[in-house]
């Protein structure tokens, strides 16, 4: 999934952020916003709870690698790369998730 694809996949409200967002901030909303809806699904979809924990750990402890040593496969993970040295704003956002 590239930037765009991403891009597409935001609701109409978000879209229009990145459309007012400076060049140089529009990555990292972008990486906000995709995380931000990733972490909704897997609330969303979780049928017990505890799948859904497992889930979001697993993304509290990517964000807690350095980013050297994060999987490459994950598209998401190598947009959020514009987040480096501030993930731990980011694994906030999961701990938010996690309470619902």
């Amino acid at each position: 999934m590239d930037f765009v694809a991403f891009l597409n996949a935001l609701p109409t409200e978000q879209r229009l952020a990145m459309a007012y967002a400076g060049s140089r901030q529009r990555s990292v909303l972008l990486g906000f916003f995709a995380l931000d809806a990733r972490l909704a699904g897997i609330v969303r979809s979780a049928s017990a709870p505890l799948l859904g924990q497992i889930q979001l750990a697993w993304w509290r402890d990517q964000l807690a690698l350095p980013a050297e040593l994060r999987p490459r496969g994950e598209p998401l993970l190598a947009l959020l790369e514009a987040w480096r040295g501030e993930e731990t704003s980011l694994a906030a956002l999961v701990d938010g998730w996690e309470l619902l």
